[in-house]
């Protein structure tokens, strides 16, 4: 949604799409394209932040998708070995139990 909201807002030309899983790689329209390449855009840039990582983390890094998309990304992008919805929160949650001495 932020991608489509960006393209429409920073240009004069391009429409407003709601973001949808493309019918094909190839749009046939304006509308259709942008929904295609923003489709492929965010697991193509998931895979390549991964492939520069793991060099530096190591072989061994474990790469968890989370948030509310996280679930289909996850199911799109191999790199990714699991989902946990909650895993921002419990990593607030840890941290705020650290600092207040409780764990």
């Amino acid at each position: 949604d932020l991608m489509a909201r960006a393209l429409a807002d920073g240009t004069a030309a391009l429409p407003l799409v709601v973001p949808a899983e493309p019918e094909t790689p190839l749009g046939s329209s304006t509308a259709e394209s942008i929904r295609a390449g923003i489709d492929a855009a965010i697991p193509g840039a998931t895979r390549e932040l991964i492939a520069r990582l793991v060099p530096l983390l190591g072989l061994d890094t474990r790469v968890v998708a989370t948030g509310t998309g996280g679930g289909a990304l996850a199911a799109r992008v191999a790199e990714i070995r699991a989902y946990d919805p909650f895993l921002t929160l419990w990593g607030v949650y840890a941290a705020a139990a650290k600092s207040d001495g409780s764990q």
